[in-house]
C-alpha cells in the first residue's frame, strides 16, 4: 500500500511495472477462456486490477500506471491476432477509460476514509462506480466494433461488452480492494467468536445436501443445476453471521467456479437453442447481479452491526 501511495519515482515505476505485468497476465488468462465461435472471453479480470491500483494511487502517478496498462494490453492482445489495429486501439482506449472512471466516480462519490473499518459503507459506492464505468466503456467498445467490424451491431456489442466488464469488476475489484485497504492493526481474516460451531453445522448440512443431489438425481440431469443454490445459501449465511471480507472471498471463489463450469460445458445457464455467446453473456450478467446483491447484503449487515 505504501508503494502505491508513494510519489517517489522509483516506487511509481515499480507500481506501474507490477500493474502492467498483472494486466498482461490477466489478458492472457482471458484469451485462454474464450468461446470457440465468437471468441468472447469468459472472464476479464484485468480492468479490476488496474482500477484497484488507481483507487489508492495519487493522480500524478496515473499516467505511468495507465501507460503500463496499455503496454500490458497490447503485449498480450496484439500477438494473439484477429483484430485490426484500429479495433485494438479502440479497445485500449475503452479499457483505460473504464479503469480511470471507476477511480474518478468513486473518489467523487465517497469522501470518507478508505480503510477496512469503513468498507461496509463505501462498498456500495464502489459498485455504483463499476456500473457507470462499464456502461461508458461499453459505449466506446460497441461503437468501435459496430463501425469497423462487418456484421456487428451496436446493441449486441454493447451488451456483450457491458456484461463482461461489469462481471469482472464486480467479482474482482472488491476482492482486490479488500486486501489493499489499511487494516489499522485489525485481523483482516479474523472470524467472529461463536460462529465456528454454526459454520460447522451449515457446512455439514450443505455437504449432505450436495451428496443427496449427486446420488439421487435422475440419470441425465446436470447436478450443477442445483449446486449454485447450495453455494448461495452458504454465502448468505456467511454474509449474515460472519463478516464482509469472508463474503467477498466466498463470492469471488463461487464466481470463478461458475465461470470454469460454464467453460467446460456444465454451466447453470445453458438452455436449449441458446448460442454459446448468449450463454456466456447470461452467465456474466448473473454473476454481476448475484455478486453485487450478495455484497450489498453483507455490507448492510456489517453496517447494522456497527450501529
Amino acid at each position: 500500500m505504501n508503494y502505491i501511495q508513494s510519489t517517489d519515482w522509483r516506487h511509481v515505476v515499480l507500481v506501474g511495472g507490477v500493474t502492467g505485468g498483472l494486466y498482461y497476465f490477466g489478458v492472457l488468462l482471458a484469451l485462454n477462456f474464450v468461446n470457440p465461435v465468437e471468441k468472447i472471453a469468459f472472464f476479464w479480470p484485468s480492468n479490476a486490477i488496474a482500477a484497484a491500483v488507481l483507487l489508492f494511487a495519487p493522480r500524478r502517478n496515473w499516467p505511468v500506471i495507465l501507460g503500463a496498462v496499455v503496454v500490458g494490453y497490447l503485449a498480450a492482445r496484439g500477438p494473439a491476432g484477429g483484430l485490426p489495429p484500429a479495433v485494438l486501439a479502440g479497445f485500449s482506449v475503452a479499457n483505460l477509460f473504464e479503469c480511470a472512471v471507476v477511480a474518478l466516480v468513486f473518489g467523487a462519490a465517497w469522501r470518507g476514509d478508505v480503510r477496512l473499518a469503513t468498507m461496509p459503507r463505501f462498498l456500495p459506492y464502489l459498485l455504483i462506480a463499476c456500473v457507470i464505468a462499464s456502461t461508458l466503456s461499453g459505449v466506446i467498445g460497441a461503437f468501435v466494433v459496430s463501425q469497423i467490424l462487418q456484421g456487428a451491431t451496436f446493441l449486441r456489442a454493447f451488451v456483450v461488452w457491458f456484461a463482461g466488464d461489469l462481471s469482472g469488476l464486480v467479482l474482482v475489484l472488491p476482492f482486490v480492494v479488500a486486501f489493499l485497504v489499511p487494516d489499522e492493526g485489525a485481523r483482516r481474516l479474523a472470524l467472529p467468536e461463536g460462529n465456528l460451531r454454526g459454520g460447522f453445522i451449515v457446512g455439514l448440512v450443505l455437504i449432505l445436501a450436495a451428496a443427496g443431489t449427486f446420488l439421487w438425481l435422475p440419470e441425465g440431469w446436470n447436478p450443477w443445476l442445483f449446486t449454485p443454490y447450495l453455494i448461495l445459501g452458504a454465502l448468505l449465511w456467511v454474509a449474515y453471521r460472519v463478516n464482509l471480507i469472508w463474503t467477498i472471498i466466498g463470492a469471488f471463489c463461487a464466481g470463478l467456479v461458475e465461470i470454469v463450469a460454464t467453460f467446460i460445458g456444465f454451466g447453470l445457464f445453458r438452455f436449449e437453442g441458446m448460442s454459446i455467446t448468449d450463454e456466456v453473456v447470461l452467465m456474466k450478467a448473473a454473476i454481476a447481479v448475484m455478486t453485487a446483491g450478495l455484497l450489498l447484503f453483507a455490507a448492510s449487515c456489517a453496517a447494522a452491526e456497527e450501529e
